[in-house]
């Protein structure tokens, strides 16, 4: 793969970047040599941001006064999830709910990191105030965002993090790892 993309980055006209973390990722990992630009990705505002944390909650079912932690994206070790489990784990609070967003498929490498989440929700008593509600699309996704108190993204490595900035168009405050483009 690497000199697959070696190659890619040496002689395509312009590679882009999300992020300057990406684009030294590129430089230090394939090659000094060929052009990158930077172009953050952007999101949609006019799906997020438009439906209030009391509308969002209603749909989806969500309680009121909850606080709600959410967090979305792909299971996968370096995405930090044990972290937000762990730390939400440690809170003292009435009421408080974990929501982990994002599919896996059962038997590969994201099921197993699922499984070994769910795991360290049940050896820390967490059951009864986290859900699992799956794979998050166009449908749905934007309550989610709307219907929590905060967003997390504590992942061990993010080129860009599109997630923060869905989560910020919806007005729900983000709390990020201090890597890549977080």
């Amino acid at each position: 793969r690497l000199a697959t993309e070696k190659q890619c980055l040496e002689t395509a006209e312009r590679i882009v970047a999300t992020s300057p973390q990406e684009q030294e990722h590129m430089r230090s990992l394939v090659s000094l040599h060929g052009n990158i630009d930077i172009i953050p990705c952007g999101t949609d505002t006019e799906r997020f941001g438009r439906v209030s944390r009391a509308e969002a909650r209603r749909v989806l079912g969500l309680d009121r006064d909850a606080k709600i932690v959410f967090y979305v994206g792909r299971f996968d070790r370096r995405k930090g999830i044990e972290t937000a489990v762990r730390a939400v784990g440690q809170l003292k609070r009435e009421n408080l709910q974990l929501i982990i967003g994002g599919g896996s498929r059962p038997g590969q490498s994201d099921g197993m990191e699922r499984d070994r989440i769910e795991g360290i929700v049940n050896e820390l008593g967490l059951q009864e105030m986290t859900s699992f509600p799956g794979r998050l699309g166009i449908e749905n996704l934007h309550l989610y965002y709307a219907a929590a108190d905060v967003c997390v993204v504590p992942s061990h490595y993010e080129p860009f993090g599109l997630v923060s900035i869905e989560a910020m168009a919806s007005g729900t405050p983000v709390v990020a790892s201090d890597v890549g483009g977080l």
